[in-house]
């Protein structure tokens, strides 16, 4: 009988051992922590930390202390929230104690601490200008510009955004179809500057349209009248430029990106790069003719500048036809061509009494000449605008 008795109290202590499993009576290991002890969460977003730990048995996760009530934990999974997103610039780091209990009542704890990063939360900031004026006739509108620390992506919307083409990447805005002052005087549009991190800045931009006369030609520049010797003559008797003061404004821009001044009243575009005030090249003769770019004609064509490869080289009307006479060393509006030699440039007329020799213009004064074809000068290259 008492042997029966000692079998009965071992088969029930198996039995309550079996119950308990591993994390039964006996069980006196608390869980070990495996998730980190410090993390970095960034601003403006609820996900904390999940907490982790291993154990035989089923754990259950709690926080207490320090920080703990600013969080929400699921005690099943670990999974801590915050109960309001954090801000970097009211508090940067937070603490608190993890708790993982396992079955039979064992206790790890962990102090886990946050770091808050800081994003980044500015806009670019739009450095083009927000009005413009915008010759007729061409469709060069603006190049918008903004900074800011990560990539942008230029847009446009509302308004006249419809009308235009853009370069998300540069910012490059052109109209789809040429402007005529007499259809439409202005346009305007919502330009977008977007960062990396989806911040937006945007501003109105209004693109003024300006009424060309056309077909008419150009002041020359000359503002007073003089005589055969250089003397300055007021009183109407010699009819020159000074005298009658005829023709349009010249009107000009200059695009800096692409290194392009355009001339709104013959539509030429001008190369405007610093190689028209560095690079010296003789002119077509039989000896250059086969180099690649050995001289002035096949250097223009080879040219390949502010996305166009159509470039040549001026005739010498069209050369003449920037001079600025109201101005010397260089005879040249200066504000808008940024690089120019007072010196002789090319053109690509050849002098008919002397095939030898091609006419060109000396910018010290702007008055044309011609030169010895194998003599080296300066080469400023154009083309036909849209």
């Amino acid at each position: 009988m008492q042997k029966t008795i000692q079998w009965i109290i071992v088969a029930v202590a198996i039995s309550m051992l079996t119950a308990c499993g591993g994390g039964g009576i006996g069980d006196t290991n608390a869980p070990i922590f495996t998730s980190p002890a410090t993390v970095a969460v960034a601003e403006n977003q609820t996900s904390a930390i999940t907490l982790k730990a291993t154990d035989e048995s089923t754990i259950t996760y709690g926080l207490k202390g320090g920080d703990a009530y600013k969080f929400n934990i699921d005690s099943t999974t670990g999974v801590v929230t915050f109960k309001t997103a954090p801000d970097f610039e009211t508090k940067d780091t937070y603490s608190f104690t993890a708790t993982a209990t396992d079955s039979a009542g064992n206790e790890a704890t962990q102090i886990v601490t946050i770091n808050i990063t800081n994003t980044d939360e500015v806009a670019p900031i739009f450095t083009s200008p927000a009005t413009v004026a915008v010759a007729e006739n061409q469709t060069s509108a603006i190049t918008l510009k903004a900074t800011d620390e990560s990539t942008i992506t230029y847009g446009l919307k509302g308004g006249d955004a419809y009308k235009f083409n853009i370069d998300s990447t540069t910012g490059v805005v052109t109209f789809k179809t040429a402007p005529d002052f007499e259809t439409k005087d202005t346009y305007s549009f919502t330009a977008t500057a977007t960062d990396s991190a989806g911040n937006e800045a945007t501003q109105i931009v209004t693109i003024n349209i300006i009424d060309l006369p056309e077909g008419q030609l150009k002041k020359t520049g000359q503002l007073n009248s003089y005589d055969e010797k250089g003397n300055e003559v007021t009183d109407g008797s010699i009819k020159d430029d000074g005298y009658y003061q005829t023709g349009v404004t010249p009107s000009y821009t200059r695009d800096d990106d692409k290194e392009i001044v355009t001339d709104h009243i013959t539509g030429l575009m001008w190369q405007d790069n610093k190689d028209t005030k560095t690079v010296t090249k003789q002119w077509l003769t039989n000896e250059n003719n086969n180099t690649s770019s050995g001289n002035a004609r096949t250097y223009c064509s080879q040219l390949a500048l502010g996305g166009y490869s159509d470039w040549r080289l001026p005739t010498i009307d069209e050369l003449m036809y920037i001079v600025d006479r109201s101005k010397q060393n260089p005879a040249i509006d200066t504000t808008v061509f940024e690089n120019i030699v007072s010196s002789f440039y090319w053109s690509s007329s050849t002098v008919v009494s002397n095939e030898k020799n091609a006419w060109g213009v000396y910018f010290r004064n702007g008055d044309d000449n011609s030169n010895r074809k194998s003599s080296s000068y300066y080469v400023r290259c154009v083309r036909v605008g849209e």
